[in-house]
This record gives structure tokens, C-alpha cells and sequence, in this order.
């Protein structure tokens, strides 16, 4: 299981990078970031428990599952996606996901062209 630690000195996020990052006979999904970097993004936004994040871009969910952590069960993570094929599969690996660390964690699926703004 890959550790990715998050901006508290004292917490280290545990989720399993290849829960999110492989596809049963097809390999690492292109969608995954590697955890050092999740890690670093996590310590750069110096996110903390009961916080709201909004992710743009869910790609496999496995940088709303570490959000998830951070905020704790007092925060919440809405992650936005607009490929159906992933938000379905994000949805399963991150209510596993929440599940487990009892965090907040909510895909949302967006309707309408890539590109395409209100």
C-alpha cells in the first residue's frame, strides 16, 4: 500500500494507490497521479480537518480520497467530473474510500461539452 502523508505533522494518510491506479487487465490508468506527488499537492494546499475542498478533475478519485482524509469527518470533498466512464469508476473507489476513513467524499458528474462553460 503506498502512504501518502498529508499537512498535519502527526497524520499519515494511508490509501491504496493501486485500488485507484489499476484497471484489472489493463494496467495503470492514465488518470493516477504517483502518491509523492498527491502528497506534495495535499502539503502545498496545506489543507486541514472539518475544510471544504472542491476538486476539479477527478481522473480515478484517488486525490479526493487522500482530500478526504485530510478534511477529516467534519470536512467534505466534492470532486467534478466530466467523463462518465470515470466518474462511475471514481464513485466506487471513493466510497470505499470514505467508507473506511469516514470522511465526506462526493463525485459529481457534469453534463455537457468538454469546454463548454455557463
Amino acid at each position: 500500500m503506498e502512504q501518502t502523508t498529508s499537512s498535519d505533522a502527526d497524520q499519515t494518510i494511508a490509501i491504496d494507490w493501486q485500488a485507484f491506479a489499476q484497471e484489472p487487465g489493463k494496467g495503470i490508468l492514465p488518470q493516477v497521479s504517483a502518491p509523492d506527488v498527491i502528497g506534495r499537492l495535499v502539503a502545498y494546499l496545506d489543507v486541514h480537518q472539518g475544510q471544504q475542498v472542491l476538486e476539479i478533475g477527478t481522473g480515478s478519485g484517488y486525490s479526493a480520497a487522500v482530500l478526504g482524509v485530510a478534511v477529516g469527518p467534519r470536512g467534505s470533498v466534492t470532486s467534478i467530473e466530466l467523463v462518465p466512464e470515470l466518474v462511475t469508476r471514481a464513485r466506487g473507489s471513493t466510497t470505499r474510500a470514505s467508507a473506511t476513513s469516514n470522511c465526506s467524499l462526493e463525485t459529481v458528474a457534469m453534463a455537457g461539452p468538454v469546454g463548454a462553460f455557463p
